[in-house]
């Protein structure tokens, strides 16, 4: 699947999104949405798996937090 990022010119520097999953996924991919990158994103989840993006807007980009 693809997740779109929230656009980037609408977001405030530490900004977060938590992603939750109930099924496995395979291959994911992202929309950077106006962001320069994204750093540490899975690309696959297990069943029942989550994770967390922090936008820098200094760096116009998104980073695993958790």
């Amino acid at each position: 699947g693809t997740l779109v990022l929230p656009l980037a010119s609408g977001m405030t520097n530490r900004s977060e999104i938590s992603v939750v999953t109930t099924q496995a996924v395979t291959a994911l991919s992202f929309t950077l949405n106006g962001a320069t990158a994204i750093y540490g994103e899975p690309t696959t989840l297990a069943a029942e798996d989550h994770f967390t993006l922090k936008f820098d807007a200094n760096l116009n980009s998104w980073f695993r937090v958790a």
